[in-house]
This record gives C-alpha cells, structure tokens and sequence, in this order.
C-alpha cells in the first residue's frame, strides 16, 4: 500500500524511513487517485479540502471540528 502525505510543513523522518510519498499540493496528490483521504489539516481550511476531495468522489474522514465558523 502506497501512503500520500500532502504538507506544506516540514518533512520529519518517520515519513521519510516509512517511504511515504510526500506531495505538497491537494492538487498534485488527487493526481495519485488515492483511495480515501484524512482531513486533518488547519481549521479554516477543512472545509475547502473536504469539497476538493468530494468533487473528486475521494472518500474521507475529517477531524474534527468540521468547520471554524458557524456559518
């Protein structure tokens, strides 16, 4: 199994040792067809990422809270 680690944050060497493929755009990593995602990305930005990968019919899970604002 492949694991898709997509960061903007620095590389720590338990991703590098466990040969995770490390991609820094959502963009680039939905390139991959992955399997299903996990949201745990900031806050604010849960819900973008979470619609990004609902268009793409990418299965996910998303920490929560779900969004930063009620509305």
């Amino acid at each position: 199994m492949d694991i898709i680690v997509c960061t903007k944050r620095k590389i720590d060497n338990f991703l590098k040792k466990n040969n995770c493929n490390i991609i820094s755009s959502i963009d680039v990593s939905l390139k991959e067809f992955p399997d299903f995602a996990i949201v745990c990305n900031e806050t604010h930005l849960h819900i973008s990422t979470a619609t990004k990968l609902a268009k793409n019919k990418i299965p996910f899970f998303i920490e929560k809270p779900l969004g930063h604002s009620l509305s």
